[in-house]
């Protein structure tokens, strides 16, 4: 018996199986805009899992005894509850439908070949919460992103139930009296977008505006990305005004699962981080997806190929003392230094008298059925030299007596912290720009410039090893994680011919080079920057 349900398969009245942000993405996912492949796990899987492990009557029992006025007690008891947790597993009758859902996440495109239903790629995922009860607007505790084979997607899912005990939503919903909740679990086939947006369809100062937040990397959810502010106006769909920032860092997945990684960007976190068609195409759909909710919330896109995936929705608290203070949120960002944009695309006089341009992006680019071949995600790779990894943070550092098995696969949504950042050069690592001057006569790189080109190159090398996976799966359908990169690029070359192609076999030479202490001359290093990033930008 199948328990899991499909993204076309939910109604409104499955509210209290699914929950709000599973019911909101079925009802987007219906009106033909892109979500990422995904399927929910639905509440009784939960309502089984609390009570066939006695967990509800235990966990009951533990927040009879909590102060809510006491953090110190909350924490106690989240840590109580936590141990508990720990020791539970999910009901073994549920097993073979929620691995079905899961192996159907594997599948590479909507062609049908017999290759892709026997795939033996190992989806990637995310989960996401979906309690019945309205959550704050900015609220992203229980997602949990880059997880990677069963056992850590059963993992993943305890995981996210146990955010529904953590200090911040007990106390949230003791001041609302929610005494009993249903929750369902939205498992998400993982895409590694380039940008990500976030839109609220409503402003601080009325519902005349919409106000869009963007940055590079994967979706924000330790709330820490400095991002680039926009406010739309809702009837004309015009940049009214900007505030670019300095992004000094993106969050991406690491090769290895359950693990996040803090790569720093340089110069490049001084560019805007999208476009100014895609920040009105990206208010456009915002636009489109109050009129198809009929309520104001905010939300995730994830930008990946030129196109705009819908990832995760906060619908906005009904009580108009809740709604101000998170839409005060958005004021505490620093919009009061908002500058009027040069946008010259965006903000064509012409168009004014116009109260809804035509789209940059096609109706069929917006709306048409998700292709299964789109979710094959470009996966990065990790520098050696970069110690930036972090993990959500594992039941064990809290209590010790945890079993093996469990400690070392599921991570924690409520208390995901990430290492100590390393120290990146201030200097500008765009390799477009880089500076062939040298004062030497011989024009070497100085050793002050040394370990500032290793680190460039290092960067474009990996750069260069993500697009040769894009375009290996572009052409040949699969991307196997022991093929090595050299013998990928000439399979490339083979097919399709790449006139930079000794460029970038001799770009990875130079990390060599460097390693034997020997300094290349500035022109060669720029000459196979350049190469690189012409293959890179296709």
């Amino acid at each position: 018996m199948p328990y899991t349900l499909t993204l076309n398969a939910i109604f409104d009245s499955d509210l209290k199986k699914v929950g709000h942000r599973a019911l909101d993405m079925a009802k987007i996912f219906q009106k033909k805009y892109k979500t990422p492949l995904s399927f929910v796990v639905p509440n009784v899987i939960f309502d089984e899992f609390m009570i066939q492990t006695r967990l509800q009557h235990d966990v009951a029992k533990v927040l009879n005894t909590v102060s809510f006025e006491n953090q110190g007690s909350l924490e106690n008891a989240y840590k109580e509850i936590k141990n508990l947790f720990s020791k539970a597993s999910i009901p073994a009758e549920f097993l073979e439908s929620l691995r079905d859902a899961y192996d159907s996440l594997a599948i590479r495109s909507d062609e049908g070949k017999p290759d892709d239903l026997l795939s033996e790629e190992v989806p990637i995922v995310n989960l996401i919460i979906s309690p019945d009860y309205i959550l704050g607007t900015e609220d992203i505790k229980g997602v949990l992103m880059n997880l990677k084979g069963f056992e850590s997607f059963l993992n993943g899912l305890a995981s996210c139930w146990l955010s529904l005990y953590s200090p911040e939503a007990i106390t949230y919903r003791h001041k609302r009296n929610i005494k009993e909740f249903n929750a369902g679990v939205i498992v998400q086939k993982m895409i590694v977008p380039k940008v990500c947006a976030e839109a609220y369809s409503k402003g601080p100062l009325g519902n005349y505006e919409f106000k869009v937040r963007s940055y590079l990397g994967l979706p924000d959810i330790l709330k820490e990305s400095s991002k680039d502010v926009f406010s739309i106006s809702k009837e004309y769909l015009k940049i009214e005004s900007a505030k670019k920032t300095l992004q000094e860092y993106m969050i991406i997945p690491s090769q290895r699962p359950n693990l996040l990684i803090k790569r720093f960007l340089g110069s490049r976190g001084q560019d805007q981080s999208l476009s100014d068609k895609e920040v009105i195409e990206v208010a456009r759909l915002t636009k489109r997806m109050n009129e198809v909710l009929d309520v104001h919330f905010k939300v995730y896109y994830l930008i990946f190929k030129e196109s705009i995936y819908f990832f995760m929705l906060n619908r906005f608290p009904d009580s108009k003392e809740n709604e101000t203070q998170d839409l005060s949120t958005l004021q505490a960002s620093g919009e009061e230094n908002i500058v009027e944009p040069s946008y010259a695309e965006a903000n064509n006089s012409e168009g004014n008298n116009e109260k809804e341009e035509k789209s940059e992006f096609s109706e069929e680019e917006m709306f048409s059925e998700p292709s299964q071949e789109e979710f094959k995600e470009i996966r990065q790779t990790q520098d050696e030299h970069e110690q930036m990894e972090s993990t959500h943070k594992p039941i064990s550092d809290v209590q010790n007596s945890v079993s093996e098995e469990y400690v070392e696969e599921i991570p924690e949504s409520v208390e995901e912290n990430f290492s100590e950042e390393v120290e990146v050069s201030s200097e500008d690592s765009n390799f477009n720009e880089t500076n062939t001057d040298n004062s030497s006569n011989n024009n070497q790189t100085s050793p002050a410039d040394k370990e500032y080109y290793k680190r460039l190159i290092s960067d474009t090398v990996m750069d260069v090893d993500n697009e040769i996976r894009r375009r290996y799966i572009e052409i040949f359908g699969y991307f196997q994680e022991s093929m090595d990169y050299d013998i990928a690029l000439e399979r490339i070359h083979e097919k399709t011919g790449l006139p930079d192609k000794d460029d970038l076999s001799k770009l990875k030479d130079l990390l060599y080079t460097y390693d034997r202490k020997e300094n290349p001359d500035v022109k060669t290093i720029t000459q196979l920057l350049d190469s690189a990033k012409r293959f890179i930008d296709g």
